[in-house]
């Protein structure tokens, strides 16, 4: 006798990638990528207190509060990477929200 087990389709992941560019002064150059599934990835380059790359954790509550946190400046429907004005310390440099 053949029995079915039923499996529960898992949410595709979403990952939001978060760069910082230069600017006319001492800006931190970071980049910071996270996944709906926990997976965290920032990689420092320049003037920020950790350079290189550092894997972490979030929980789906801090995933979920840094996907409000830039909802402001992701247009709806775009897969894409854009860059805006995200605020941040210095008004010459630009962020780029994937």
């Amino acid at each position: 006798m053949l029995v079915a087990a039923a499996v529960a389709a898992s949410p595709p992941i979403e990952t939001i990638t978060y760069r910082t560019s230069p600017c006319e002064g001492s800006c931190p150059g970071y980049t910071v990528t996270v996944s709906s599934n926990g997976r965290a990835i920032y990689d420092g380059e320049y003037f920020v207190a950790i350079k290189g790359k550092r894997l972490f954790r979030v929980t789906p509550t801090e995933f979920a509060a840094f996907r409000a946190s830039l909802a402001p400046y992701r247009p709806s429907g775009v897969k894409r990477c854009w860059s805006s004005a995200v605020p941040r310390s210095a008004p010459t440099g630009r962020s780029t929200v994937c």
